[in-house]
């Protein structure tokens, strides 16, 4: 493994931001940035995250292997992004960079349509947190959603949820 210079760090991330990644990208083992369906900016973020984790081999944010139940009764809610994986013709996989687990909560929101499977994360206080503050903990829960019909070949895309979606 190749040990970076505090310089070749800050221009990685800075390039990476310039780019609209966020410091939370998918993790190197997951071999999965984002979501099918990509624009040619978001593939051109996609391959050269690939490249950084192939040529220095670490990922880009820590995760454990733990799937969660999703969150209910969350209040606060927004929409936020999240990478995925196909676990099987019925499940798919969301890992939703988020804040502590004690605080906050997370959903996802599964669309489908005959030739396309839309999909959306929620992140959200949990039930008795006030709006106050929260711990500055990052984690990666991973949640898995169950695709009614199965997804049989079906395009997987990210979907946009509107206000009454959200608690």
């Amino acid at each position: 493994m190749h040990k970076l210079s505090r310089r070749m760090t800050a221009t990685i991330a800075s390039t990476l931001l310039l780019l609209g990644a966020s410091p939370a990208v998918a993790s190197a083992d997951e071999h999965v940035f984002g979501s099918s369906g990509t624009s040619s900016s978001e593939a051109t973020l996609e391959w050269f995250i690939g490249q950084i984790i192939q040529v220095f081999g670490m990922p880009l944010h820590p995760h454990s292997d733990t799937t969660v139940e999703p969150a209910t009764g969350m209040h606060s809610e927004h929409q936020t992004d999240f990478f995925h994986t196909v676990v099987d013709n019925d499940t798919i996989r969301m890992t939703i960079p988020s804040g502590d687990g004690g605080c906050y909560g997370v959903r996802g929101v599964v669309t489908t349509t005959p030739t396309t499977v839309g999909v959306a994360a929620v992140e959200g206080l949990r039930p008795g947190v006030g709006e106050g503050p929260c711990s500055a903990v990052a984690s990666y829960p991973r949640i898995d959603v169950k695709v009614p019909g199965g997804i049989n070949g079906r395009a997987i895309t990210k979907i946009t949820l509107g206000a009454d979606q959200l608690n």
